[in-house]
């Protein structure tokens, strides 16, 4: 019997091979409401201090546009209203991220065995760490060099006025925000993927080029079409893949030590 055999009935819980469809759609759908529950009570906290909240995240857009004489606007009676509500969300989506990682991973880990199940901690706390770290970055550096490059085009001359709707900016802001958040995931995904023997540290190093080019291509797509926010948001991605490399080593590292453990009962 080799290791992976002999952890195969190590599994807790239901094992994933016993499990209906519909029992699998139950377990989704009871991860994704207690999901929902922690973002609505952070969501009602957020709201309650929505202005100071608005002033943090439309400092940089502020910044980059009061100084060529643009200006934000509202152009319904709800718009005010409704920004608050987004901007809460946002905040509570990202303030809550421990929380929602834990049930992505209490969804995974019933088809891990038993000794992987053992990453739940690191997973979610590295996954927490870079989600918010994601965030921060774009929101200190990544959107005001974007708000910098797309308010500049125009700004101060005669033939028109930079006015801006507070919700489209917000809704910028906000895709940029997420996006940039969620490819900050890497080095977490690496850690999971690496520790149950999917990828190897050849293996990431072996598509290094691929990656490269696909890095770029994603920053492309995520940044507007300034080459400054690209290299910006291609910069970081770049450094997360290299640390994806060491982290995936460790991983690996772990698994091979627990599978040795694990030999002698065999």
């Amino acid at each position: 019997m080799n290791a992976q055999e002999a952890g195969g009935g190590e599994r807790a819980g239901a094992h994933p091979d016993r499990m209906t469809f519909l029992e699998h759609l139950d377990e989704l759908r009871r991860r994704l409401v207690f999901s929902v529950i922690c973002v609505l009570v952070a969501f009602v906290g957020a709201f309650y201090f929505n202005e100071p909240i608005f002033d943090f995240l439309m400092k940089p857009l502020r910044a980059a546009i009061e100084p060529l004489g643009g200006m934000m606007i509202a152009t319904t009676l709800t718009e005010n209203f409704v920004l608050r509500l987004k901007m809460s969300l946002l905040v509570a989506v990202v303030g809550s991220t421990p929380l929602w990682l834990g049930q992505v991973w209490g969804f995974v880990a019933p088809g891990l065995y038993q000794n992987e199940r053992r990453l739940a901690l690191p997973f979610v706390l590295v996954g927490s760490v870079f989600f918010v770290s994601g965030a921060v970055f774009c929101h200190y550096v990544l959107f005001p060099a974007a708000a910098q490059f797309l308010g500049g085009f125009g700004g101060g001359g005669e033939d028109f006025e930079l006015r801006y709707t507070i919700s489209a900016a917000f809704s910028f802001y906000a895709r940029l925000i997420l996006g940039t958040a969620i490819v900050f995931q890497i080095p977490s995904l690496a850690l999971l993927l690496s520790r149950i023997g999917l990828i190897t540290p050849r293996f990431l190093v072996r598509y290094f080029k691929y990656a490269l080019l696909g890095i770029f291509v994603l920053a492309a797509l995520l940044t507007p079409p300034d080459p400054t926010t690209q290299i910006l948001l291609a910069g970081p991605m770049i450094a997360l893949y290299a640390l994806s490399i060491g982290i995936a080593w460790v991983g690996n590292l772990m698994r091979r030590r627990s599978r040795e453990r694990e030999e002698p009962g065999d």
